[in-house]
């Protein structure tokens, strides 16, 4: 069994997610995966999975749930038992990933799994977007961040409400308050991660 943690960071888009992962990396020495890090990565790399991926890229189509978990589980191997924790914010962001990704994590036998919401009403998360956004690019037309705001929260009900839900059933959710400033929303994410009855998924 690996002593390595898993934490899997879920929330509605603009919830802390990044933000909460960069700073479990940065004060714990967690390692931080990004599904389209590790995608680029594999495509610069001109590794065989990166090479399969690179298909789906160039013509303009997602790449498969089956081919995102293969390069998942390569980055873990090279990972699991040699650093303390392994981040995933915002995956799995689908129902089919989860139990998927259920797998992987029995064949590495991590015994220590936290999966956090970060909970954050509608209207903060998408007043958030709105300032990141506007800080970022400059002057945005308002209708324009509307739309997209509107389109990232309708994706996050569709698709990434339902794995939270699973894990809730699961037993292995900590849902946590994602309103305050990033250092109070760290304080009890770290209190989360440093709990000691996190468990493990059963086989799906």
């Amino acid at each position: 069994m690996s002593e390595t943690t898993v934490v899997i960071l879920l929330g509605r888009p603009g919830s802390g997610k990044g933000t909460q992962g960069e700073l479990l990396r940065e004060q714990l020495g967690y390692a931080h995966i990004s599904t389209g890090e590790i995608l680029r990565s594999a495509i610069r790399e001109h590794t065989e999975l990166g090479l399969k991926a690179q298909g789906f890229v160039e013509a303009g189509s997602l790449v498969p749930d089956a081919l995102i978990l293969s390069l998942i589980s390569e980055r873990m191997h090279q990972l699991v038992g040699r650093i303390p924790g392994i981040i995933f914010d915002g995956f799995p962001r689908t129902l089919p990933q989860a139990v998927a990704f259920q797998e992987v994590i029995l064949k590495f036998g991590i015994r220590q799994l936290v999966v956090i919401e970060l909970r954050l009403p509608h209207q903060v998360a998408s007043e958030r977007i709105q300032y990141r956004e506007a800080s970022n690019v400059g002057q945005l037309r308002l209708d324009d961040r509307d739309e997209v705001v509107v389109a990232r929260m309708a994706v996050f009900e569709r698709e990434t409400q339902p794995v939270i839900d699973h894990y809730e059933r699961l037993g292995v959710l900590v849902s946590l308050e994602g309103a305050g400033s990033r250092e109070e929303v760290f304080g009890r994410v770290k209190l989360a991660v440093g709990a000691q009855d996190h468990q493990c998924l059963a086989k799906p």
